[in-house]
Formats: structure tokens, sequence, C-alpha cells
């Protein structure tokens, strides 16, 4: 379907977003925006497309009549299987998150991820370094095995340390589960990804700041 101008502003104000924010979501400039929407100028077909795909990933869903609604209630779910599990959770953390967006993890073993990725752990890291990715991660008390920055990790206790490693990122929620093959349960709806982003905050408020590392890079 073609979205409309009252679409857009009805969708923009949905989200709280000003134009210089949807702007940024769909690449195009803030004076392009707002002449698109004020009437002034026909957006391009892909112009369009470009701020209908930044207003859907935030979680707007357009209707017909024309209107708008927040989609809280969908309930995306992909299973990824194997080795290259992992590649593709990490492919899908890149693309989604923008400059500067953080991914949290908790209960995380690293030695794991050198286990079944091999040399390309470090690759990725770099790819989130160089794209600005941020990362919070909640490991085990005395584990000292570090890929990212010390800061960027906090230490819990055993009964905060979760058999099941999972991701926070965007409106994403993911599993990982490392037997009998490695394999990631991804799951999109915001409401959800928002309660683990809150359990996830309470327990790094509440956990301890490591006072040495041995990087896994080094």
């Amino acid at each position: 379907m073609t979205i409309t101008i009252s679409q857009i502003k009805a969708a923009r104000a949905l989200l709280g977003w000003n134009q210089e924010q949807l702007a940024e979501n769909s690449e195009i400039s803030k004076p392009a925006l707002a002449n698109i929407e004020r009437g002034k100028t026909t957006p391009r077909p892909n112009t369009l497309a470009a701020i209908q795909y930044a207003l859907e990933t935030a979680g707007i869903d357009f209707t017909d009549g024309p209107g708008v609604r927040l989609a809280r209630d969908r309930l995306d779910v992909s299973i990824f299987r194997g080795n290259d599990s992992i590649y593709r959770l990490w492919d899908d953390i890149l693309s989604t998150l923008k400059v500067g967006e953080e991914r949290l993890i908790s209960s995380i073993d690293e030695t794991k991820f050198i286990d079944v990725t091999s040399g390309n752990f470090q690759n990725m890291m770099e790819k989130y370094k160089e794209k600005g990715i941020r990362g919070r991660i909640l490991s085990l008390k005395g584990d000292i095995n570090f890929a990212d920055p010390t800061s960027d990790y906090r230490w819990v206790s055993k009964t905060r340390f979760l058999d099941i490693s999972y991701y926070v990122y965007a409106d994403k929620y993911a599993i990982l589960l490392w037997e009998p093959v490695p394999r990631v349960v991804l799951v999109q709806n915001s409401v959800i990804a928002e309660s683990y982003r809150n359990q996830f905050n309470r327990h790094w408020d509440e956990a301890e700041i490591p006072r040495q590392s041995h990087f896994l890079t080094d």
C-alpha cells in the first residue's frame, strides 16, 4: 500500500518522533521531509518507501482507511540452527542497530563463541566498533574472558546467571541454545524486548564491576 502524508504525520506522532528523528531513520534530509509533510513536493516512490520502512521498523502498522496504529502485539519468531546461527544473529544486530545504539547480552560465556565461530569472532567485534554499536554484557562473577572493553561488563552471582544466554536489541529478543547444536530463537516484539531490557537494567544496576580481565582477542 502507498502511505499518505496524513499517515506519516500520525505515525510520527504515535512514536513521539520529531521530523529530525524520522528523517534520520529514513536516511533523507530534514528539509526534504518537511516539504513532503507540507505538501510542497511529491515524494519519489523510493523516498516514500524509505519513510514507510522506518516507521514500520519502529513499530507502526499502516491500516486501510487510511490509518495507523502501534504494532505492539506484533510477534515475529525466527529460528536459526547450526554454527552459522551465531553469524546470522550478529548480522541481524549489525543491520538492525544504528550508530550509538546498544546490544544487551545476559549470562554470556565468551569462550563458547570462540569455539563455535573460530577466527570470525574478532571480525564481528570490529564491525560493531566501526559502526559505533555499543554493548553491555552480564557475565558470571570471576569470569575474566572479555572480548569487549572491560567497562562494558558487569559480574553477576550464580543466582543471577542463567543457563540460557539472551540478547536484547531494538525491538528484538534472542535466546542462545548451545546443545545439541547451536540455535538462536529470535523474537521481534517491542513489549517482550522492553520487558527483558528492563530486567537486564535491573540486574546491571545490582551487578559488580570486574576487577581484572583477560581479553580473548589478545
